[in-house]
């Protein structure tokens, strides 16, 4: 039994003379009928700039990107020494400092450029960058830690009291001394926990203070 293979050229036309009869029908143009299905560039146009509504994401400068900056900086200011004229001693020594610093930016760019066609190195790029914004840095320092799991108390404000801060040391001495004999009679860590917030309570009532700083012993 034969089958009948269908013509590419002429279900090409089939769908032509299908466009034609719909154009004819809604008395339309061809142009219109692609705005309407979505195919007109103007249904994809970028968003506006100046529309306050859309937020545009800040552009994020690559190693390569910032090679060339560099660079392009540097050439600019040596075509604005060579715009003088006439150099005096004093523009051709600078010339000649820039001239170096150009060579210098050059290979930095070639570098760059070697590093963008590798996937290992855009990759380690990509966890630089990463590393640089607030999450990054919260779970970079989180994972370095090897004694505490919380960052550093901020002695900032104890800086400019020596006496206070000269305190803050001794209390955080006794205190790694007295959890230090917890543990090495072997009580649970929980009940450790448990004691160490009522020792820190009973000395702010002692002293009369209002909240004390959790020392990050934990």
């Amino acid at each position: 039994m034969n089958s009948k293979i269908s013509d590419p050229s002429q279900v090409e036309v089939d769908e032509f003379s299908a466009l034609e009869a719909e154009l004819a029908a809604i008395g339309a143009t061809e142009p219109e009928v692609k705005e309407k299905r979505g195919f007109a560039g103007s249904a994809f146009q970028d968003p506006d700039p100046d529309d306050e509504d859309v937020i545009f994401e800040p552009v994020k400068l690559t190693r390569y990107d910032k090679a060339l900056i560099r660079l392009r900086e540097r050439e600019a200011k040596r075509d604005a020494i060579l715009s003088k004229g006439e150099l005096s001693v004093e523009d051709q020594r600078r010339l000649l400092v820039t001239n170096e610093t150009i060579a210098s930016a050059q290979r930095e760019l070639e570098k760059a450029s070697e590093r963008a066609k590798d996937d290992n190195a855009r990759r380690q790029e990509s966890i630089d960058e990463w590393r640089k914004t607030d999450e990054g840095k919260l779970i970079r320092n989180a994972k370095r830690r090897k004694v505490r799991d919380q960052p550093n108390n901020d002695l900032s404000h104890l800086k400019d009291d020596p006496e206070k801060l000269a305190q803050y040391n001794r209390d955080k001495r006794s205190d790694a001394n007295w959890l230090k004999r917890k543990r090495d009679k072997g009580i649970p860590e929980h009940v450790i926990r448990a004691a160490y917030a009522l020792r820190l309570e009973e000395r702010q009532k002692e002293r009369g203070l209002g909240e004390l700083p959790g020392y990050g012993l934990f």
